[in-house]
């Protein structure tokens, strides 16, 4: 007997009758199937505002093997997601259908009740074990079968309401669209929404999509595509995947603000002014101007309309794509003509408001004219094209137009008259920078001096002449130097140096080599070339001082300005400073204060000068000054300057070769040009030196030859090479002790003799003979330990005995370097007892340097006289 098996069960009981007998073999071996539901897929497919609650559901259970091979399938009807639990199944394997649908009564929009929009299966066969509870994981999904429909509703608004225009395309195609995808499968062609289906309120800002009673869809996943316009331009486009299912209206409402593009915010301070005029294409040019506040523009354009015009135009030829960096703009436009200007930034999603400006005024056309004058040269400044009824105009500078060439002696100089004025017709004169209303066409032609007299004219470098070699006594009978240095005239720059230091950071004044003539000889007329060029040879190439920046400089295309020494710098106070007219021209304000390129005597401060006084200051060598320079042009051949240096260490006798008291007051003469015959100076700084072997050149990577000479004969010559040369004194002796400091410690002609001592190990400390005492007598002192004796080569003398030998003035060779040394000068010659008042001088430690002489003088002795 077969039980019913298709029975309809709920809540999944059996009758107590079923219970009690069973129906066929085996079929009191049941168990019990208990359902769950995956809530994280669940999510997926429910529509936002359904949950599991909502819904009944309809199961279906399909026998795969059963105890009883003709068990049917078990239907069970309308329960609830919340406690789903079946018990009495057959022990067997089973397959599960469940399917959820909205009951009658459900208070939701757009449902159509008791049709199924849900569904799960089993993927595998479920095992129902005897006894046992089974549990399954219901994974729900949507249905959408072949014949199922749906609706879908979407709601979008924004604020405010003009963000979007409209939802049509350039052509006028409604654009928006659906395409069902279909998973794993090509998915369908989008197909345009109908216009019926689209409620659109601009003014109100908002947009509904739905389907028509009678116009559904089939259910499924659909792509929705809204593109939103703002006057013509698209700015957003809504996109989503909706699920449509069966039976079932879907709804989204959204606030799409935030998805809008908007265009960059308006520039700003737009500006209008008057620019050039153009002869050619008898134009004036417009200059715009604004200021960039949108960090979104793809860039910039500019409207243009005739003042009063109603409406701006298309923009501006050029102007329609400005790049996003934008800020100025030329436009050109007619004489007496007037406009309106408008600028906007833009986006891809339109254009910015405007920056509008008050109406430009283009005027008529005034020339001003600059003419050179009669021989003058190089070109006037060009024509000046002003607007009627426009600021004034500014009186230009000669610019490059040239005077006419000097004559009278002066000719090939390169020298030109100075600029005087600019006169106009009616020869009323105007200085550059005058102030000129200009009310009709005015022509102005340079006026020049007319003198031959060099100074205050205009150099070839374009600075002002103030020394002139052929006028007689140019400042109070100055030394002429510049007569040997083979220049005729001097110029000053009209340009000011920016403030630097004398010395370069790093270095101090005492660092700074063979710049010993700089004190005395440096502040002469003429020096101030060789001045500079020896300072940056002390201070190198690299850093930033005055000297460096002046032979930088290169004001007027040249490249050979200086700067001046002391007595170049008061020859520019009288002849230029002091002249209100020629300090004006030169662009220098009283009370200036200029660096001089040579040093203070004792080299510890350059020197500084005021224009208003001519007081010359000395300021640390560090502190930033300005300057002016100059150049020298016009003369002989390029001249070049000897120096001398003694070549001994700790000797300094600065310009002992170049002072004389006789005329003439320079001897000799210390510049020369390339290819003279120089005579070596007749004087060498202690006469009577007999281990002094001559001069070398030192500064040069191919010296000249040793210019030998004994002190004594008469001086050589050399041939002057196309370089400043400097001259080194060159010594047989590595330790020099003169005659003139052996006469005045022992006496003249007093024979003297000597021990070499080694200041290391020489037992007492402290000054002159030790510990700051001396001992009972020489012979006691001597023969008490306190002297370690050595030879020339430092290697120990045995015992003290036998007798001294003599000290030849300047002959003592054969000192080893670098150790330190003492040296015992006695009247006698024996090491034994020490002779009656007689008397003995032993020098401070001193250390020798190879191949360097060392001179020790009276001072470097502490002398006593002996009591045998």
């Amino acid at each position: 007997m077969r039980a019913a098996c298709s029975a309809i069960l709920s809540p999944f009981e059996k009758s107590e009758q079923d219970k009690a007998v069973p129906s066929r073999p085996g079929a009191n071996r049941t168990g019990t199937l208990e359902i769950s539901f995956n809530q994280t897929r669940v999510s997926t497919v429910l529509p936002p505002e359904v949950s599991l609650d909502d819904l009944e559901f309809n199961l279906t259970l399909t026998p795969l093997a059963t105890a009883d091979p003709d068990q049917e399938p078990i239907e069970a009807q309308e329960f609830s997601a919340g406690n789903i639990s079946l018990p009495g199944i057959p022990e067997g394997t089973w397959n599960i259908s469940l399917r959820g649908y909205f009951p009658e009564g459900t208070p939701l929009e757009g449902v159509v009740h008791g049709v199924y929009v849900f569904g799960a299966s089993s993927q595998d066969p479920i095992e129902i074990a005897a006894g046992l509870p089974t549990t399954w994981e219901a994974q729900l999904l949507a249905i959408q079968s072949v014949e199922g429909t749906g609706s879908v509703e979407i709601n979008l608004f924004w604020d405010p309401p003009e963000l979007i225009t409209g939802y049509h395309n350039e052509a006028g195609i409604p654009a928006p669209s659906l395409q069902r995808l279909r998973p794993g499968q090509t998915h369908d062609e989008p197909v345009h929404i109908p216009t019926a289906n689209i409620d659109f309120d601009p003014l109100e800002g908002t947009l509904r999509y739905h389907r028509v009673e009678g116009d559904l869809l089939q259910s499924g996943f659909y792509r929705i595509v809204i593109p939103l316009r703002r006057q013509g331009i698209p700015v957003a486009t809504y996109r989503d995947v909706i699920h449509i299912y069966d039976g079932r209206r879907s709804e989204k409402t959204l606030d799409i603000t935030g998805r809008i593009g908007l265009p960059p915010s308006a520039p700003e301070n737009l500006q209008v002014t008057q620019g050039a005029f153009d002869p050619d294409e008898a134009t004036w040019a417009v200059n715009l101007s604004w200021t960039r506040t949108a960090d979104t523009a793809l860039g910039y354009r500019i409207y243009r309309r005739e003042a009063g015009a109603d409406e701006f135009g298309t923009f501006l030829d050029g102007a329609g794509t400005l790049p996003a960096n934008s800020s100025l703009f030329t436009d050109r436009v007619p004489p007496d003509s007037s406009w309106d200007y408008r600028v906007v930034a833009y986006n891809t999603y339109g254009e910015s408001p405007g920056a509008d400006a008050p109406s430009f005024e283009a005027g008529g056309v005034f020339t001003v004219t600059y003419l050179g004058g009669d021989g003058s040269s190089g070109p006037p400044p060009g024509p000046v094209y002003l607007m009627a009824g426009a600021d004034p105009h500014e009186i230009l500078h000669p610019q490059t137009l040239r005077g006419p060439g000097l004559t009278g002696g002066h000719e090939d100089s390169g020298i030109t008259q100075r600029f005087l004025h600019w006169l106009d017709e009616s020869d009323i004169s105007y200085q550059p920078g005058d102030i000129l209303e200009i009310t009709s066409d005015i022509t102005l032609t340079a006026n020049w001096t007319e003198d031959d007299d060099a100074i205050g004219k205009v150099g070839p470098a374009g600075g002002l002449v103030f020394f002139d070699i052929d006028v007689s006594d140019p400042l109070n009978d100055l030394p002429l130097t510049s007569t040997l240095v083979g220049w005729r005239y001097l110029e000053i720059s009209l340009e000011e140096i920016p403030p630097l230091p004398w010395i370069r950071s790093g270095i101090e004044a005492g660092d700074l080599e063979n710049l010993e003539y700089m004190g005395e000889i440096g502040g002469l007329a003429g020096l101030g070339r060789h001045n500079t060029a020896a300072v940056i040879t002390a201070q190198g190439d690299e850093g930033e001082y005055a000297a460096l920046a002046a032979r930088n400089y290169a004001g007027g295309g040249f490249h050979d300005w200086f700067l001046p020494s002391e007595d170049e710098l008061t020859i520019l106070d009288v002849k230029i400073f002091q002249d209100s007219v020629l300090r004006d021209y030169a662009g220098i304000e009283n009370n200036s204060w200029f660096w001089h390129s040579n040093l203070r005597q004792d080299g510890a401060a350059a020197r500084y000068f005021s224009t208003e006084s001519g007081l010359i200051m000395d300021p640390p060598l560090t502190q930033s000054l300005p300057s002016r320079v100059i150049r020298g042009f016009a003369g002989p051949d390029q001249t070049y300057i000897v120096s001398y240096d003694p070549g001994l260490v700790d000797e300094d006798w600065g310009g002992h070769l170049y002072m004389n008291t006789d005329p003439p007051q320079y001897n000799p003469p210390r510049f020369h040009s390339q290819g003279a015959s120089v005579t070596i100076p007749d004087q060498i700084p202690f006469p009577g030196s007999s281990s002094f072997l001559g001069w070398q050149e030192v500064g040069t990577d191919s010296p000249m030859d040793l210019i030998a000479w004994d002190g004594e004969s008469t001086p050589p010559t050399f041939t002057m090479p196309g370089r400043d040369v400097l001259l080194q004194g060159q010594w047989a002796a590595n330790l020099v002790i003169f005659s003139e400091t052996l006469d005045g410690i022992f006496g003249t002609g007093t024979p003297v003799y000597y021990d070499l001592i080694d200041a290391d190990t020489y037992t007492h400390e402290g000054s002159g003979w030790g510990s700051g005492h001396s001992p009972g007598n020489f012979t006691t002192w001597y023969e008490a330990g306190n002297v370690q004796l050595l030879g020339k080569d430092g290697a120990p003398i045995a015992e003290k005995t036998g007798t001294r030998p003599p000290f030849v003035p300047e002959a003592l060779t054969g000192l080893a370097p670098d150790k330190h040394w003492r040296i015992l000068l006695t009247r006698w010659d024996n090491r034994g007892e020490t002779p009656a008042f007689h008397n003995a001088a032993l020098s401070d430690p001193f250390t020798l340097s190879e191949g360097v002489p060392h001179v020790l003088d009276a001072e470097d002795f502490v002398t006593w006289d002996w009591d045998s």
